[in-house]
């Protein structure tokens, strides 16, 4: 199989000798999560949020980080659609805060799978040879 920019992660771990560490690994990569994180904004939004240990607004957010309400909102939706952030409405706004639970827990699982799968495993290193 030929791997473009268009090859899904399910269609890499569908091919033959992909082995089990494979499936662990492409159920983890989860594109929505990876698009969140691949903006600075985003980032710092996140990172701020972590710092703060607390719940923001998006009026608060905005203030920090000198951007228009409409951004920092559509920024604040993607990462909640990443499942990175908590939503909680207080009357009239909705303040934000971090899932570190929820976050932590995704990048862990991804750490040992790709230790477990990449990192020198003799059943991994065997099934690239056998596939070469």
């Amino acid at each position: 199989m030929k791997i473009t920019s268009q090859t899904s992660i399910r269609q890499i771990s569908e091919k033959p000798n992909s082995g089990v560490c494979c499936a662990e690994i492409s159920s983890l990569f989860d594109p929505v999560l990876f698009r969140a994180l691949s903006d600075p904004n985003r980032i710092a939004i996140l990172a701020s949020l972590s710092i703060c240990s607390g719940e923001q607004s998006v009026s608060q957010i905005a203030e920090l980080f000198d951007l228009n309400f409409s951004v920092v909102s559509r920024h604040l939706k993607i990462l909640r659609d990443a499942q990175v952030l908590n939503a909680r409405k207080n009357g009239k706004e909705v303040l934000y805060s971090v899932n570190a639970h929820k976050l932590a827990d995704v990048l862990k699982r991804m750490a040992v799978a790709l230790e477990n799968c990449c990192g020198g495993n003799d059943a991994c290193a065997s099934e690239k040879e056998g596939a070469q």
